[in-house]
């Protein structure tokens, strides 16, 4: 499973998604308001927990208010059931495992839960069923998604900039990509020109 952990945003941006990892410390500090997880200039509309088996308390009481203001979590394998501390653990294991436990009870239908896919061979089509199924909008629909072409999406103040990179030396892409914002202008950037 480390392997497909490592390898999970390659589908998740092939497929016209954006993804970050990030830490129990930012999801302790992050703000969290109408199912999106805010941290610094970064939001977050989708939990993916990748078989994780421990959380620290601030970090379930974090998951907690995500779900509770409208957030999607994602769990791979199993729900996290214990605290990552030596000390006191006992009580810091029941904690976690308590507020998740009633978590998932309350609020059933904002946890998708799944079993990782068989092998690498099978985490792009898995990927695509699961981010289906969470209900999340693409940053750029692409008509004929490839493990070939990644797309990375970021925003400024003034501009929405895709970024496309085929990474297959002998073979061009073509596909469509619609992108879901307001009405712009687009430009293109020829790196080999520059």
């Amino acid at each position: 499973m480390p392997d497909l952990i490592l390898k999970l945003w390659e589908p998740i941006s092939q497929l016209g998604y954006s993804c970050e990892y990030i830490n129990q410390t930012v999801l302790e500090e992050a703000g969290m308001d109408d199912g999106t997880i805010s941290y610094g200039p970064m939001n977050y509309d989708l939990l993916v927990l990748a078989s994780l088996k421990s959380v620290t308390s601030k970090a379930a009481d974090a998951i907690h208010k995500y779900v509770t203001a409208g957030g999607k979590v994602v769990v791979i394998d199993q729900f996290p059931n214990r605290a990552p501390s030596f000390v006191d653990y006992e009580i810091q294991d029941q904690q976690v495992k308590n507020t998740l436990d009633q978590l998932l009870s309350k609020y059933p239908k904002s946890f998708l839960q799944l079993t990782h896919p068989e092998s690498l061979k099978d985490l792009f089509g898995w990927t695509n069923n699961m981010l289906n199924q969470s209900g999340l909008i693409p940053d750029v629909i692409i008509d004929q998604p490839s493990t070939h072409v990644y797309q990375m999406h970021q925003s400024t103040a003034e501009k929405e900039i895709y970024f496309f990179a085929n990474v297959h030396r002998d073979q061009a892409a073509i596909f469509t990509a619609q992108f879901p914002l307001i009405p712009k202008k687009p430009g293109k950037m020829r790196p080999e020109i520059l």
